[in-house]
């Protein structure tokens, strides 16, 4: 399942192993041997894919979701608009003025 992933990004990235190891700061060879099912990866490639690609968690573990996060950017307005929406639903129930 994690080779197919893995393989996966790379191929939605255009990225060649040489590269995908370089943005990931890991050898070639582990994320070959990744690819070929002679390793599993360690939680610490998958933090590092998550953090550097931007890759979701859950879609490579549990397939679940999209195979990537959001933009931050998208993140944050739905986080704003979440506050406004709960602040205004606080002021009508009187919790808050």
């Amino acid at each position: 399942m994690y080779a197919q992933k893995i393989k996966q990004i790379r191929s939605e990235l255009n990225l060649s192993v040489a590269k995908l190891a370089q943005k990931i700061n890991i050898p070639q060879r582990t994320v070959s041997a990744y690819e070929r099912n002679e390793r599993t990866p360690s939680i610490e490639f998958l933090a590092q894919m998550c953090i550097v690609l931007n890759i979701n968690a859950n879609w490579f573990l549990a397939n679940k979701g999209e195979m990537f996060n959001p933009p931050v950017s998208d993140i944050c307005q739905f986080k704003d608009e979440l506050l406004s929406e709960v602040r205004a639903m606080l002021k009508q129930e009187g919790v808050i003025k």
